[in-house]
């Protein structure tokens, strides 16, 4: 009982310091304000100029202040009324010629704009008022009714609680639903803290059963965990019962959430939200080199694409890798990537360095008559060990092979089209790079090294 009250006094200081350097000053919260009133001015008046009818609402964390210090971003949508002629690939090319920046045109569910307005991200978002009843004109007509749900729902002194949440998770590597992250969205952090009576600690103590559970908001909504089976967390929109506003949330992801809180409720820290930055020196290059397990990396170009795009892409190459290498019997660990600013570098972790010198071929069905070939293969083969033979439904064969390092293995994937090479990556132009060879190239780039001496580790930060 005695420890349980130390740490929670423990975790009140903890909260507290991080609050004073997450929370906005006064005259960072008068400049975006500011920002924001100067961007609704000007576009409101090309908007009039087009004859195009919309009322342009601020929507994201700024609206509804949780927002965290140093991360501005402003997102205005334009709500165009249920019966506009306009559809928002009309509204979005008003905008980016009459407003002269240098828009991004992106596109995830739905297309948007995408700028910088004095070193702050903006995003325009144009959509379709919302009526009860009738069909949606766009997949986001009822994104700025999440703001109304938050402000009218969360507690008191629960923005602070927010914000504690969204830097805990940042800290910690799950905070974005975007595909490099596929972790927790701001919104989904709100309706947490809003479920769990607006405390940052009430949500970290029931991590561990979040999956369990289905959270809702209205209790005339019954949902069924069968419905969203193929999602890992389940938590309903209050203002849409068919969407699970949890669904980018992978395994890993709650995997590491749940480690966390576990770890933090035990021993509060402040390291859980602000991860020290390791230092580099030639002792941590070193010991990448007398590492005991495997490493390598598929280096190439960057392509210019948006990053949602980028990132999906280099998700389905790592999958593909990492499927190969297993049935090639390498044991993967671990696969991560790092985008610079003119490559991409896709490390590999691996618990051998090569292919087992012997491995199992597994051959047609014993109940089909097509085994002739694989049979007059093997039978009188030097390199079979044992078999052909029937075993478990099917013909199997022990032999030997030639053993293959790591980076052999992965280029004769590339080239044999055996990995999947997503449309958009370059990987004709690519080079794969064992350890000495790739610290060799990569020892003088610290981000890259610092990159990859925590994959290889393994531990997360609040551990050391």
């Amino acid at each position: 009982m005695v420890k349980k009250m130390i740490s929670e006094k423990l975790a009140e200081q903890v909260q507290m310091e991080v609050l004073k350097r997450i929370h906005p000053s006064k005259k960072e919260v008068a400049t975006l304000k500011k920002l924001v009133d100067d961007l609704k001015g000007k576009i409101s008046i090309i908007l009039k100029k087009a004859g195009i009818t919309a009322r342009i609402e601020l929507t994201g964390s700024f609206s509804r202040d949780t927002w965290l210090a140093g991360t501005r971003d402003i997102d205005l949508f334009l709500i165009l009324p249920y019966d506009s002629p306009f559809n928002p690939e009309e509204v979005l090319r008003v905008i980016r010629q009459k407003l002269s920046l240098e828009w991004e045109k992106r596109h995830a569910q739905h297309p948007y704009l995408f700028t910088y307005y004095h070193n702050v991200q903006v995003e325009i978002i144009p959509c379709y008022e919302y009526q009860q009843g009738r069909p949606l004109r766009s997949p986001v007509d009822r994104s700025p009714l999440h703001k109304k749900f938050v402000l009218t729902h969360l507690p008191v002194g629960g923005n602070d609680e927010v914000r504690l949440l969204k830097q805990f998770m940042k800290g910690i590597g799950v905070y974005g639903a975007d595909i490099k992250v596929n972790g927790f969205s701001g919104y989904l952090v709100e309706l947490l803290i809003i479920h769990f009576a607006g405390r940052f600690l009430e949500v970290l103590k029931h991590a561990n059963t979040l999956a369990e559970e289905v959270i809702t908001f209205d209790p005339k909504v019954v949902t069924p965990r069968e419905a969203f089976k193929e999602d890992i967390l389940v938590v309903i929109d209050p203002t849409d019962s068919s969407r699970n506003v949890a669904s980018a949330v992978k395994e890993q992801a709650l995997t590491n959430f749940i480690a966390a809180a576990s770890r933090y409720l035990k021993r509060p820290s402040l390291v859980y939200f602000f991860p020290p930055t390791k230092r580099v020196t030639e002792q941590t290059v070193n010991k990448l080199y007398a590492h005991p397990l495997a490493f390598a990396a598929i280096i190439y170009p960057r392509p210019a694409i948006v990053d949602d795009v980028l990132w999906g892409q280099i998700r389905k190459l790592e999958a593909s890798v990492a499927k190969y290498l297993e049935r090639q019997e390498l044991r993967v660990i671990s696969i991560d990537t790092v985008v610079t600013q003119e490559e991409v570098f896709t490390f590999i972790l691996t618990q051998q360095s090569h292919t087992p010198e012997e491995r199992w071929q597994t051959g047609p069905p014993v109940a089909l008559n097509n085994a002739d070939e694989f049979i007059r293969k093997y039978q009188n083969n030097p390199s079979t060990i044992y078999g052909p033979a029937p075993i478990g439904k099917r013909w199997q064969v022990f032999v030997k092979q030639k053993a293959k390092r790591l980076d052999e293995l992965i280029t004769e994937g590339i080239q044999r089209k055996m990995i999947t090479t997503p449309s958009h990556l370059q990987l004709k132009e690519s080079k794969v790079l064992f350890k000495d060879a790739l610290l060799e190239q990569i020892k003088e780039n610290k981000e890259l090294i610092r990159f990859l001496s925590q994959l290889v580790v393994g531990k997360p930060p609040y551990l050391c």
